[in-house]
């Protein structure tokens, strides 16, 4: 799981940039997946995520912290 660690890291980084940065939708969408991959039982699935699908409160990955304009 170290690789997938290191990934997330990377993809956490980038994001923490902001909403402006180019791909990043698809950032997130890895991300998801990744974490979910580690643990399905506390994140949401990328698919639900993707298609916004609700779950229980304890199914979804906060989205990185951000100020909102």
């Amino acid at each position: 799981m170290t690789v997938i660690n290191e990934e997330i890291g990377r993809i956490r980084s980038e994001l923490s940039k902001g909403e402006e940065i180019p791909n990043y939708a698809q950032l997130r969408a890895a991300q998801q997946a990744l974490v979910w991959i580690q643990d399905p039982t506390v994140y949401k699935s990328p698919y639900n995520m993707i298609m916004g699908i609700q779950g229980d409160s304890g199914d979804c990955l906060a989205p990185p912290h951000q100020p909102r304009s």
